[in-house]
């Protein structure tokens, strides 16, 4: 067998960072808050910009409730939907 293919390669390692910060979210919502920081650590190795793990990270530093997390977040969302008529459109 050949070695892999070379075009997957970035392909992968630009997904990494979002894969990462989704493994650590579960990791967080189940209170494994080492594993969480560690996988939004490894997922700022792959994209040090990466928004939401940075994000993650620190709201896991600051010792923030996942569900309290969660509730601004949808907030949020809410807030950006209602401010966009455009998006009925979608």
């Amino acid at each position: 067998m050949g070695p892999p293919c070379p075009t997957l390669r970035p392909l992968a390692h630009r997904k990494a960072p979002r894969v990462l910060t989704l493994l650590g979210w579960v990791a967080w919502r189940q209170n494994a808050t080492v594993t969480a920081s560690h996988t939004f650590s490894d997922a700022l190795d792959n994209d040090p910009h990466y928004r939401l793990a940075k994000l993650l990270l620190e709201a896991i530093r600051t010792e923030c409730d996942t569900d309290g997390f969660l509730a601004i977040s949808r907030e949020a969302a809410q807030r950006f939907v209602e401010g966009r008529a455009d998006l009925d459109n979608l």
